[in-house]
């Protein structure tokens, strides 16, 4: 037998043998009426009790079965079936006792001793761990009557055991029963005592405390009353009913002692403390703190004392006790005493002494919530101190040490401010652009941030990103400090991206909304020039007129009306307006601005006439040696030279512009059009060499992921890709905070997309996602991977990808290609209420985008029709066609159209509307409409027809491969019908080689197994 099972069974048997000695006594043996006595029997019978009276259980049950064998009259035989059972269970034979114990119950159900053994039988399971089965078998005590004492004993280890079973709400149903049904039991007390701990134990403080009053107040005399000793003062305490503990800690005070009186006196310090009774709270912890040191409350006590003494204004007082705590152990408690002795040091103006201890407490416990407060604390001292390499430095560290700290946004911003004061400009713009992200910055300051962001965007010729942020920064908040400055520049950038709609509603829109704006006659001036550059020349006239007649130019802001004459004089011109154009261009020559002599230079070089533009750019270098276009200038002249093919000049004077201004942003620039000019002369060593120094020397540059796409191109040309990869990986290593890293990952990844390595562009792609550190380029990302899985006939993960941009980013450059592949996908799937939805999210998004809504209207017309709404889906592609009937972008709506009459079996008007579009269209809708005239002619008998449309497919679409597949395979089809099985052959055989892992290539076999090939 176990040592367990001896454990549990020398504690049964404590138990259970005065029980059953009571029980023999109380209810003696009885004689049956009228049945004589037999002497042998009872001498039998004492003797076998006297044994299990003396612990021998195992001789007693035998002598037990022995009488009732032999004696099986017996007016004793039920008091012998019940013992043998008890004796049965105490050597641990439980079945067999069991047995007896059913026995008994079947034969003698009015016996007193049956309740009796069920709360025994219970109890056993209970010291067994059998709690399942001690509740079965104390229930059955309740449906015998018991008495009230032998009732709530039963409940009680029902609620015992439920509880070690985990049933917490029904062991306190079963504790509160004893209570409710059985008050006059000795077990009552006992079990309001066990439910309010099991309320403590659960956290269910108020109810906990609610069970202990009605224990005081119900059995004040009971044991266990008094044994709650600091319990009702811990629960109120723990409820923060602070005044409620201190009372009834002050009750129990003068009745306890050692260990519970120091916790009484502890839980008074903390319940003052937390009522913010400092007076008190200090009297209480000093009680610690100037006595035993070994005690268990004593540096909480100090720790406790610190903080009432800083809040009492001592802070050298406090700044003592925390250092006590720290210094008499390590742990959580001495990681915040060591940075708040710092606090108060600075608190109470000992700042030498509080630097020390700020860097003392990171150091020490690097791991602690305060370690990334003490950093920061120390730079902000350092700051205020005007210790400004410091400062930057330690906030520097903070955010190394600490990215995942909620600290961080704001230590960006105090690092940028002090990357201001150390005239760090370009880490200060860097770390205001993580701030506006993180949204650390004040709102005044982030606003201001990000138009100067903005506007280095829009210098640096990023025009898709500076129109996004100004637009962006205009549409939240038109009445804000900049919200004209941001307007103007948003139309600037859009006219720089051609966009000149857009441009000419936002010129208006601020002349309408700022009349008075500093950059009114800038509106007016480029007016002109949007309807100058769709060569609206009527329109650009009296727009550049009133730009003349209204310039003021009181604070010079708009340094370019000799451009705006010679626009207007060229706009004349154009309109045979020739006495005009000749006065105009007459007052030319009397102009000396410089900003308009770099206009007429960029003029004459959008103009294509380099030659002029280059006299224009060099007469204004040298007469205007100062001005603040010279470095525009000088660039402008490279880059004249690198578009003429001179690409040895263009070298010259891009190295002239890196050598004279080289903290330019253009200096980057340059470099990278050095580098180009190498690519271009076929000197691909010269080139990486080039785009190098872009990398090495302008990290944060913009042009930074360009040239190491240069790189990546000039070594693929040689053959050398992982060189390519290793100087990349190279610059990461080097500048491992650097925001252009996600960039460089994404460019690596579309380099290789472009050069036509399929498969290591996904790969790249995919590792990019993965990794990526903010949102920039995922959208691109998953739409390149999208389109990679359509070229390979795996629209479920095309759709996947497609949809991540759709769904996520509805702002992205990508979003009107990527609702056009996913729509596709879904009409080609039958799932034509999904690509309804798509393409009709589509138009909403396209704005004043024609071309965009039609091709939205025609995706929507098939999923109409698809859904048997022909008439509907015709009537929008009508009305569309009739706004703009001849306008290229209204393509896609004949597409339609044409795809309505082919249903209808109207197959000599679909031929028409499919070749209109061809002639119309280079895109995909055209390679669509190639497609379906080819099955037209094979559908209808005419192969001869189907081989040569079909055979124009990669002459007209060579950009769409899946297009050129398809063609391939029903040419192929066609040849076999009319007998040149050889060529088709051929045919089958080129697409298995030129579109493997597809589904086509696998068409093709096909097509070949049955051929017998």
């Amino acid at each position: 037998m176990s040592t367990l099972l001896l454990a549990l069974k020398a504690g049964f048997l404590q138990r259970i043998v005065p029980v059953l000695f009571l029980i023999a006594v109380i209810f003696p043996v009885s004689e049956a009426i009228a049945q004589p006595r037999d002497l042998s029997s009872d001498e039998a019978f004492s003797k076998a009790l006297d044994q299990f009276s003396s612990n021998l259980f195992a001789l007693s049950a035998a002598n037990f079965s022995e009488f009732r064998r032999d004696f099986p009259q017996h007016g004793r035989l039920p008091e012998s079936l019940y013992y043998e059972s008890e004796a049965r269970l105490a050597v641990g034979e439980v079945d067999e006792a069991i047995r007896l114990l059913e026995e008994f119950d079947s034969r003698f159900p009015l016996h007193p001793f049956p309740y009796k053994a069920q709360l025994t039988l219970g109890r056993h399971f209970v010291d067994s761990e059998s709690y399942e089965e001690a509740i079965v078998r104390l229930a059955r005590v309740l449906d015998s009557d018991p008495t009230d004492s032998q009732a709530a004993i039963s409940v009680y280890w029902m609620g015992e055991s439920s509880r070690q079973l985990g049933r917490d709400a029904d062991a306190l149903r079963y504790f509160l029963q004893v209570a409710d049904d059985y008050p006059d039991t000795d077990t009552a007390p006992r079990a309001l005592y066990a439910r309010g701990f099991h309320q403590v134990r659960l956290k269910q403080y108020e109810e906990a405390a609610s069970t202990f009053e009605r224990l005081a107040a119900s059995y004040p005399s009971s044991p266990l009353a008094a044994n709650i000793d600091l319990a009702l003062a811990e629960v109120y305490y723990e409820t923060s009913d602070y005044i409620r503990a201190i009372s009834e800690i002050e009750r129990r005070l003068p009745n306890v002692t050692g260990t519970i009186e120091e916790r009484a006196l502890f839980l008074m310090a903390e319940s003052y403390n937390h009522l913010r009774d400092s007076q008190n709270a200090i009297l209480y912890y000093r009680r610690f703190t100037e006595g035993d040191t070994t005690s268990p409350y004593y540096r909480r006590a100090l720790y406790g004392l610190a903080w009432n003494y800083y809040r009492e204004g001592s802070f050298e007082w406090s700044a003592e006790q925390f250092r006590l705590v720290h210094q008499s152990g390590v742990d959580e408690i001495a990681a915040e005493s060591m940075y708040y002795e710092a606090v108060n040091l600075k608190l109470a103006q000992q700042l030498e002494p509080a630097l020390d201890q700020f860097l003392a407490a990171a150091n020490a416990y690097p791991e602690s919530d305060l370690a990334d407060n003490a950093l920061q604390e120390m730079g902000i001292l350092q700051y205020e101190l005007r210790m400004w390499r410091e400062a930057y430095d330690s906030f520097g560290l903070m955010t190394k040490d600490y990215p995942g700290s909620e600290l961080y946004p704001e230590t960006i911003l105090h690092r940028a401010n002090t990357a201001i004061a150390l005239g760090y400009f370009d880490s200060a713009f860097a770390l205001f652009d993580e701030a506006i992200d993180l949204e650390a910055a004040p709102e005044s300051l982030r606003e201001e941030v990000t138009f100067q962001k903005s506007w280095l965007l829009y210098r640096n010729r990023d025009y898709v990103a500076s129109e996004k942020e100004f637009s962006q920064m205009y549409a939240a908040d038109p009445r804000s400090k900049n919200a004209a400055e941001a307007l103007f520049w948003s139309a600037e950038s859009a006219f720089q991206l051609d966009q000149y709609a857009v441009a000419e509603f936002r010129f208006n829109q601020y002349l309408r909304e700022f009349p008075t704006g500093q950059n009114k006659d800038a509106a007016y001036y480029a007016l002109g020039w949007t309807h100058f550059k769709r060569q609206d020349y009527a329109s650009a006239i009296p727009e550049f007129e009133r730009f003349l007649r209204a310039y003021t130019d009181e604070m010079g802001a708009v340094p370019y009306q000799s451009d705006a004459r010679l626009r207007l004089a060229d706009s004349y011109f154009a309109t045979k307006r020739y006495a005009d154009a000749v006065r105009v261009y007459g007052r030319l020559a009397d102009d000396g601005d410089d900003y308009a002599l770099y206009q007429i230079g960029q003029a004459y070089s959008n103009a294509g006439d380099n030659f002029e533009a280059i006299s224009t750019f060099r007469q204004l270098l040298m007469d205007w040696g100062t001005s603040e276009w010279r470095e525009e200038t000088q660039y402008s002249l490279g880059y004249l030279y690198f578009l003429g093919q001179d690409y040895e000049q263009a070298i010259k004077e891009y190295e002239i512009l890196i050598t004279d201004y080289p903290r330019d942003p253009l200096a980057a620039k340059a470099q990278y059009g050095i580098g180009d000019s190498h690519f271009n002369a076929g000197r691909l060593e010269e080139a990486v060499a080039a785009y190098e120094v872009v990398l090495e020397r302008y990290p944060a540059s913009p042009f930074t992921a360009d040239a190491a796409a240069g790189i990546q191109f000039a070594l693929l040309a040689t053959g050398d890709e992982s060189r390519a990869d290793s100087i990349i990986e190279e610059f990461i290593a080097r500048n491992p905070g650097s925001p252009m890293i996600d960039q460089l990952r994404f460019r690596q990844a579309e380099t290789r997309y472009q050069t036509g390595m399929v498969d290591e562009a996904l790969v790249g792609f995919q590792q990019f996602v993965r990794t990526a550190n903010s949102e920039t380029f995922l959208p691109d990302a998953y739409f390149y991977m999208g389109s990679i899985f359509a070229e390979r006939e795996s629209p479920s993960e095309a759709k996947s990808y497609m949809r991540q941009v759709v769904d996520n980013y509805p702002d992205s450059p990508r979003y009107d290609q990527a609702a056009r592949v996913l729509g596709h996908l879904l009409l080609e799937e039958g799932n034509y209420a999904a690509a309804e939805a798509v393409f009709t999210d589509l138009e909403n998004h396209a704005g004043s985008d024609g071309g965009t809504v039609a091709e939205a209207r025609y995706g929507r017309s098939v999923a109409m029709t698809g859904l048997g709404r022909q008439g509907e889906a015709e009537q929008l592609l009508l009305e569309t066609a009739r706004l703009a009937p001849d306008a290229d972008e209204t393509t896609p709506v004949y597409m339609g159209l044409a795809r309505i009459e082919l249903e209808r079996g109207n197959n000599a008007e679909a031929r028409r509307l499919f070749n209109l579009v061809v002639s119309r269209s280079l895109d995909e809708t055209g390679a669509d409409a190639l497609y379906r005239l080819g099955m037209l002619d094979l559908e209808n008998g005419n192969p001869g027809a189907a081989i040569e449309t079909f055979g124009r497919m990669n002459d007209l679409y060579p950009g769409y491969p899946n297009w050129t597949a398809r063609a391939y395979l029903r040419q192929a089809e066609a040849l076999e019908q009319t007998g040149d099985v050889g060529e088709a052959v051929r045919l089958y055989e080129l697409v298995i080689v030129d579109y493997p892992e597809t589904d086509h290539s696998q068409a093709a076999q096909d097509a070949k197994t049955r051929l017998g090939q």
